[in-house]
């Protein structure tokens, strides 16, 4: 009896093990399979083809422009995705693997409002389908506030980290099946760079946090930390026509190759261009001429501009639909764009307004478009 039970004690093992054994081999296959049908390498093509990740549309009163999120609860997204895209957005690489910058995560949607705010009673670009990612650096601190017992200010290198770090959690979202909106001005007051001073509107964001340095494992307080962007996660409104930006994105890079740039080996002189928006202007006749370019937000602005004895004498805008605060910005005033055109005759080398740059360019190169076409 006593053997009986001995063999079939065995045979239970046995049987248990084969039954564990073959789950553990059928676990490795499905790993294997799964690497297998997972090619990395598509990612490249099919962010490129989808275009989510272009900056989404901000709801827009004036242009009737309902915004390229999702705004009601359903288009958040899950703490789950939220704590993916911010882990994976911390493997990014920093200078001298300091990882010297913190995130702070937002779901409340008042403080998402206060935060990002809003100019000239605009809808909100946050919403209850909305996150918002703050991003603070210590580089930009001065060194005597900083916290991190490292001498030298480093602004260069605190925008560098935080930038690529800015990069990692945009296409990690974006992979996720979201979409973002990166803010450096948001409505906080006070922001701004300070030569190195503290944001100090900030630091209930930070108080009691402290981060990890990446290259020696100490904690430093993260209190002393300036803001740099706030990044605004939410869902694409897919039944909008255009819920991403219409903005332009150049392929701006070429292949340096030493046998084909004479000018490095014999230092010939070369000329640089500082802007190639416009085409400087030459003999004018008289009349009403019509021009018209992209503005800020990609929708035309439309221009007709009066020459008289060879002279501009008037510039007028007759239509457009940028934000009446930025139109206003870049047109009003001495240092206004049509006021430099009417004083120095030209369109070459205007000063854009600081603060309505996309604004500016738009109306400058109507105007060279009406004279020079």
């Amino acid at each position: 009896m006593k053997k009986t039970r001995i063999i079939a004690f065995c045979a239970v093992l046995a049987v248990t093990f084969g039954v564990f054994t073959a789950c553990r081999a059928a676990q490795a296959q499905g790993r294997r399979d799964a690497a297998e049908r997972f090619d990395a390498r598509q990612f490249p093509q099919w962010f490129y083809q989808e275009g989510v990740w272009r900056t989404l549309e901000i709801a827009n009163a004036l242009t009737g422009h309902p915004g390229g999120f999702i705004t009601d609860a359903s288009g958040r997204p899950s703490m789950e995705d939220i704590e993916l895209i911010l882990n994976t957005a911390s493997l990014a690489v920093t200078s001298g693997g300091r990882t010297d910058w913190y995130m702070v995560l937002v779901t409340d949607t008042e403080a998402q409002h206060q935060i990002i705010g809003r100019r000239n009673n605009q809808p909100f670009s946050t919403s209850e389908g909305t996150v918002t990612v703050l991003i603070f650096s210590e580089r930009l601190i001065r060194t005597d506030l900083r916290t991190d017992e490292v001498i030298g200010f480093a602004p260069d290198r605190g925008y560098y980290n935080a930038g690529i770090l800015t990069g990692y959690l945009n296409m990690v979202a974006v992979a996720l099946g979201y979409g973002t909106r990166m803010f450096m001005t948001p409505g906080i007051p006070g922001n701004g760079f300070r030569n190195g001073e503290r944001w100090l509107e900030a630091e209930h964001f930070l108080h009691g946090r402290y981060y990890i340095m990446g290259a020696t494992g100490d904690r430093f307080s993260a209190e002393n930390m300036k803001f740099i962007n706030a990044v605004v996660i939410g869902t694409p409104n897919r039944s909008v026509e255009t819920f991403v930006t219409q903005r332009l994105f150049p392929q701006n890079w070429s292949h340096w190759d030493p046998a084909q740039a004479a000018f490095a080996v014999t230092g010939e002189p070369r000329t640089v261009a500082r802007r190639a928006e416009v085409t400087p202007l030459g003999n004018l006749s008289d009349g009403v001429f019509t021009g018209s370019a992209y503005g800020f937000f990609h929708t035309p602005i439309v221009v007709q501009v009066t020459v008289e004895r060879g002279a501009i004498t008037n510039v007028a805008v007759t239509e457009h639909r940028e934000t009446d605060w930025y139109f206003t910005q870049a047109t009003q005033g001495p240092a206004g764009v049509i006021a430099q055109i009417l004083q120095t005759q030209n369109v070459h080398e205007i000063d854009v307004v600081s603060g309505a740059t996309g604004t500016s360019e738009g109306i400058v190169r109507a105007v060279s478009n009406a004279l020079t076409r």
